[in-house]
This record gives C-alpha cells, structure tokens and sequence, in this order.
C-alpha cells in the first residue's frame, strides 16, 4: 500500500508540473513580449522612412494590433500617412508604399531633390512627349539689348509626373534657387530632353 502511494504522489508531481508549465506557456503565447518597430523619433507626415527613424523593442504581444510589424524592413522607405509620435508602434495601416504616397513618395527614389512644378507648354512637356522617369536639361532664356542670352538651370533634372497642367520635377536645393532666380528675372523655361532614363 505504501508503494501506490508513492506512484500517486510521482503522477501527481508530474501532471502538476506539467499544469504549471502549460499554463506559463499560455500566459506567454497571450502577454509575452515580442520584436516590434517603433519610432526612434517623431516622423512627419509624408517622410520617407529611414533606418534612423525606426528602432526595434520588445512589447507585450497582447498590447499589438494585428497589422504591427516585427521587422525594420518591412518599414524602410515607405511614407507615413500622417505624424508619428516617438514610441508608436508600427503599424502597415499607418503606411503607404512610395508610388502611392505623392510627390514626397516620389522623391523617396532622389534623397536631397525638391519637387519642383513647372506649368506645361510646348517647350516643357517636350511637344507632348516628355514622360516620368526622362530627366531633362532645364534652362532659362533671357531677352537682353544684345538679342539675349541663356543659362542651365539644372543639368539632369528627373521628371516625376506630367500632365495637362503641367511637370514636376526634381531638382536639388540649390537648381531650384537658380529657377527662382531665373523667373523673378523673367525668363522664360526650356526643357531638353537628355538620351536615356
């Protein structure tokens, strides 16, 4: 009799233990941390995300929602839809691939350029055949008492997007400073169309 005892006492042990370590695998499954990105920093709307914007930390998994995301690539270089506050959990929904987000998304693919838009007429959108992704010599052309004169604005200039209305361009900080420039001198604008894309 006293050995069953034993053998009781030995199943229990084990079924207990068991008990306790199928129950602190839920609770872990339920609450336990896991990798999330979060901002390092307070994103603006429309800013292209970078490896400096975003860290990494533990959060419980019960304070996640479903479309939060574990990894840091899965978040570089796509566009916040709207101000991100420091510590926000990334989520997809608060995310929008390049191509859909404007002309910031646009820019994502020429760090340091400015969007810049330039009302179409026949010297601009190329008699109708410019198109995005062509990248055009810009210059100004100036009427003086010698019969006038012109200068490049910007050497290699990427379109983003033309229409009827007109082109958006990227230029860098300081082609643009020139276009300015240019027009408060009155100068009219002229697009080349450079070989390749």
């Amino acid at each position: 009799m006293f050995k069953n005892y034993r053998l009781m006492l030995a199943i229990g042990l084990i079924c207990g233990g068991l008990a306790v370590f199928g129950a602190i695998t839920a609770v872990n499954q339920k609450v336990g941390a896991v990798p999330a990105v979060v901002a390092a920093k307070d994103i603006e709307s429309h800013q292209v995300l970078s490896p400096g914007d975003l860290t990494v930390v533990p959060v419980p998994r019960a304070a996640l929602y479903k479309d939060a995301l574990p990894a840091v690539s899965q978040v570089l270089g796509q566009v916040a839809r709207g101000y991100i506050p420091a510590g926000t959990v990334m989520r997809a929904s608060m995310l929008l691939p390049p191509a859909k987000a404007g002309a910031s998304g646009l820019l994502s693919d020429y760090p340091g350029l400015v969007a810049l838009a330039v009302k179409a007429d026949i010297e601009t959108n190329l008699a109708g055949v410019l198109q995005p992704g062509d990248k055009v010599q810009v210059m100004a052309r100036y009427k003086d008492a010698r019969g006038g004169r012109y200068e490049v604005v910007a050497s290699a200039a990427p379109v983003l997007v033309v229409n009827d209305k007109g082109v958006l361009l990227g230029l860098t900080p300081e082609e643009n400073g020139k276009y300015q420039q240019a027009l408060a001198g009155g100068a009219a604008i002229s697009f080349a169309l450079l070989p390749g894309k």
